[in-house]
């Protein structure tokens, strides 16, 4: 089973990730959102200075092949798209929708799962580290999430913002796993 320790996990109600892609319109940080069918989008923002050595027109065109590589290795062209890429002042925005959970990880070459609790643990996820409720009570996976009907899951191992439709229930906002506490 894969150690809780090793990975973010962000436990949610169903009702908190809904399709589009405006969700991650305003962020200033690089961010994910996963709809309710299991797309994923992503935003990546990072700072540009005029001193960079690349214009738009060349980032966009290194992403795109990079892209193109990717999904004809996979043989999936809908597995990976560019859905934005642009220098605004200075900041880079690029903005990419992956059909699935594994297309991120997979393009990413990095942990990435979104489905429910379930599906999850089903995969080998370990949820047995202690989450930490508005109290500071250490609490179980079962008791944090009891009263929910629907527990949704996002593990990831980058650090990244996940943009959710509402905020994540108190309750969930501290996971406690071996030496680590992250605030999510």
């Amino acid at each position: 089973m894969k150690k809780a320790g090793q990975l973010l996990a962000v436990l949610t109600a169903a009702s908190v990730l809904l399709s589009g892609c405006e969700k991650l319109k305003d962020v200033t940080t690089t961010s994910v959102y996963v709809s309710k069918n299991g797309v994923v989008t992503e935003a990546i923002v990072e700072d540009y200075s005029k001193d960079d050595d690349y214009t738009e027109d060349e980032l966009k065109v290194f992403v795109e092949d990079d892209i193109k590589k990717f999904t004809e290795e996979r043989g999936d062209a809908d597995s990976v798209k560019l859905e934005k890429c642009q220098i605004k002042e200075d900041k880079v925005e690029i903005r990419m929708e992956y059909g699935d959970y594994q297309s991120y990880a997979d393009y990413h070459g990095a942990e990435f799962f979104a489905g429910t609790l379930d599906e999850a643990e089903e995969a080998g996820y370990d949820f047995s580290a202690s989450f930490v409720d508005s109290k500071g009570n250490e609490v179980s996976v079962e008791d944090a999430v009891k009263g929910v009907k629907h527990v949704r899951v996002i593990v990831c191992e980058e650090p990244l913002e996940i943009v959710t439709e509402d905020p994540v229930p108190v309750s969930y906002t501290h996971l406690r796993a071996h030496e680590t506490t992250l605030h999510l």
